[in-house]
């Protein structure tokens, strides 16, 4: 699935490199949130098993 991302990343950036490489916001936002994908999807790799993200959000608001 992080091999699909990757490439979706790339498609993207060749089709929207007008949009993104413009104001430098937009590149520092596409960035970041591309770092975040990536570290999710090797984060799986390592361990399939971890809980998600709505599991941990869901586990601490029924805490309250």
């Amino acid at each position: 699935m992080i091999y699909v991302f990757a490439i979706l990343c790339i498609l993207t950036v060749i089709k929207y490199r007008h949009i993104i490489f413009k104001p430098i916001r937009n590149l520092l936002l596409f960035l970041l949130i591309t770092a975040m994908g990536f570290t999710l999807g090797l984060m799986h790799e390592i361990n399939p098993y971890l809980p998600s993200i709505t599991m941990i959000l869901e586990n601490t608001l029924k805490l309250r």
